[in-house]
């Protein structure tokens, strides 16, 4: 049996973000992929029942301030030790979407 490649998906803000990750969910194979949502607290686990194989919120805002070294440290404990892809969901200004991709 082939090892299924861990995907963590990170997102802040809801609403086009939760809506694009609930659709690629949907599609992505769940006998070749694990999904692991980390999230701010504006989205809803009842939502992912069925679509990820773990659910983790965080506390994070849209505003730069002092929290995002919270969520940052938090996020970190989340990911350490594990191999993944790392699908990071940033809005950015005037709501465009900044979608990063990185390979850890």
């Amino acid at each position: 049996m082939m090892k299924k490649v861990r995907i963590l998906h990170v997102a802040q803000a809801a609403g086009g973000v939760d809506r694009y990750i609930r659709m690629l969910l949907k599609y992505l194979d769940k006998e070749k992929f694990e999904n692991i949502l980390v999230c701010s607290q504006d989205f809803h686990e009842e939502d992912y029942r069925g679509l990820v194989d773990s659910f983790e919120q965080v506390e994070m805002t849209r505003a730069i301030g002092g929290n995002d070294l919270k969520a940052i440290k938090e996020v970190r404990a989340l990911i350490k030790n594990i191999t993944l892809i790392l699908s990071m969901l940033i809005p950015a200004k005037l709501e465009r979407l900044l979608v990063l991709q990185i390979l850890v």
